[in-house]
């Protein structure tokens, strides 16, 4: 988030910057007015809504910064003043800067230890998805204050997430067929496989059990079978820490957890899916 509002905070500064270089006293350019409006609506549409969702900071505070993007893109509606831009463009990034993005970066020091961010830094220079990164930074959170089990089970959001999308990029005929194939095996890893699927959208794929599509998926990249089974594995514990269970799992287990995640998963070429 803290990286978020950094790089939104350069977008301001840079549509500042081009206002006070329009000549006129007045904006009518499409393009300044168009690049006002994208700055407001990934603030008012997207980031302050993030913001309040994590209940990061209070609503009162954000309310007095939205209100002012909305008399922004109001301004970029039609024709107005030049002056009109600069006297909001001038107080609206010191406020974020004051009341959103310090006390955000206080939060995130007090509340991830060093071993947390090292984690996230880990997990951020092998992952491009933003959605997963959110995932991540959901279990750090819980991790912070120890809850390693519901941790635990956020990192696997990201892996199963990651199959299914996989599964998608390979086509859900390829995954139908595979199944079919695997049902009539009689030797081997899979000869206990025993479903044949027939999806045709992809919203199916979450009603099948992670192990049957762990099972086909794996099938279909030809994976090793040690790595299926250290999936499977991965598997297993989510369950455990996902139900009452006398199971522990601590920092040490929670570490080498998304260690194994990454390896086996979110960094094995044979599941990307960009």
């Amino acid at each position: 988030m803290v990286e978020q509002i950094e790089s939104f905070l350069s977008s301001l500064a840079e549509l500042q910057e081009a206002i006070k270089k329009n000549k006129s006293a007045f904006v009518s350019r499409a393009a300044l007015k168009e690049q006002t409006q994208k700055c407001c609506k990934l603030w008012l549409g997207k980031l302050s809504t993030q913001i309040r969702g994590r209940g990061l900071i209070e609503d009162q505070i954000l309310n007095i910064i939205d209100e002012k993007f909305e008399r922004l893109i109001e301004l970029a509606e039609n024709t107005n003043r030049k002056k009109s831009y600069i006297a909001l463009l001038s107080i609206i990034p010191k406020e974020i800067q004051k009341t959103v993005l310090i006390p955000l970066i206080k939060k995130a020091q007090s509340s991830q230890n060093p071993l947390t961010v090292t984690i996230l830094s880990k997990i951020y220079s092998n992952i491009n998805s933003e959605e997963e990164k959110k995932f991540f930074e959901e279990a750090a959170t819980a991790a912070a204050s120890e809850c390693y089990k519901a941790a635990t089970v956020m990192v696997w959001c990201v892996v199963i997430d990651r199959l299914r999308r996989v599964v998608e990029k390979l086509g859900l005929i390829s995954f139908n067929s595979e199944s079919k194939k695997l049902n009539t095996r009689k030797t081997g890893f899979y000869k206990r496989f025993s479903k044949e699927f027939n999806i045709s959208q992809t919203n199916e794929l979450q009603e099948i059990f992670d192990k049957d599509l762990i099972t086909v998926l794996s099938s279909m990249v030809n994976l090793d079978l040690n790595e299926l089974k250290a999936i499977i594995y991965l598997f297993d514990i989510r369950n455990s820490c996902a139900h009452p269970s006398s199971f522990i799992m601590d920092e040490l287990a929670y570490i080498n957890y998304i260690n194994e995640a990454l390896k086996l998963v979110l960094s094995n070429p044979k599941f990307k899916c960009d």
